[in-house]
């Protein structure tokens, strides 16, 4: 049902757009057709319809009133008359004045979404201030067991002196050795 109503709103605003030709009989036989199949099932339409006819009679049937032949050179000699008015003195911050009174219009309009939209924004900043998620502290229980500096700064250096080698792997490899050296497996 909501469809038909879209689609009925889109014929009529094709048909209204028809409906001045319609009246002067300036439409082809088709467009003719499509506009009274229209206006047969539309009352809006065929009234705005008789709306144009009426006016168009009215329009036709007044008094014509004939301007003499000079009427044109009158009316330009009185147009020529008149003096401009005075450009206002541009001052460099008139654009800036124009844009922010067009600006200031929308913004009375929609004050209330916007004044909503601005407490939302900053109810959700505080919201994700408050509860920002604390990163855990480590504990003694949890650290590392201390790797002695002396193998892995010398197996470093010595993985360090080939080019082809990654030194993040051969770091890893070094902690792997100190921790197989010191007793403690990997597999933990």
């Amino acid at each position: 049902m909501r469809r038909l109503a879209k689609q009925d709103n889109r014929e009529c605003g094709q048909t209204q757009a028809l409906l001045p030709e319609y009246v002067e009989n300036g439409l082809s036989a088709r467009e003719v057709w499509e506009v009274e199949k229209h206006l047969a099932a539309c009352p809006e339409c065929a009234a705005q319809v008789r709306q144009l006819q009426t006016t168009v009679h009215l329009l036709q049937a007044l008094e014509r009133h004939d301007t003499g032949a000079d009427f044109m050179a009158r009316l330009h000699a009185r147009l020529d008359g008149l003096e401009p008015q005075p450009a206002r003195g541009r001052r460099p911050w008139d654009p800036l004045e124009r844009w922010l009174a067009g600006l200031r219009d929308p913004l009375r309009i929609n004050r209330l979404p916007a004044l909503g939209l601005g407490l939302a924004m900053a109810a959700a900043a505080l919201f994700f201030t408050i509860n920002r998620p604390v990163a855990p502290i480590p504990s003694q229980a949890a650290a590392v067991a201390p790797i002695s500096v002396e193998p892995l700064s010398r197996h470093v250096a010595l993985s360090a002196s080939n080019p082809f080698d990654d030194p993040v792997a051969a770091t890893l490899e070094a902690q792997n050795a100190l921790q197989d050296s010191n007793g403690v497996s990997s597999e933990e």
